[in-house]
């Protein structure tokens, strides 16, 4: 949800760092939850609109799904 890649509640760094981590490939899973990955918008791939996700909701709590 909304660029929170290790499902926390709050988009960090350490959501930028996995999600930045895996640009331009396949999602890896950031956390031990199986459904939480680094392709934060579910479209299969980690790209540009992952990153832009959380960084526009970098530092919020809840954040929101994409749209």
């Amino acid at each position: 949800k909304g660029g929170n890649a290790n499902s926390d509640n709050s988009v960090s760094v350490t959501d930028l760092s996995c999600i930045a981590g895996d640009f331009g490939g396949a999602p890896s899973t950031c956390n031990s939850l199986p459904l939480i990955s680094s392709d934060v918008n579910g479209d299969g791939t980690v790209n540009v609109f992952d990153l832009v996700m959380a960084g526009g909701n970098f530092g919020k709590t809840s954040p929101q799904p994409w749209q």
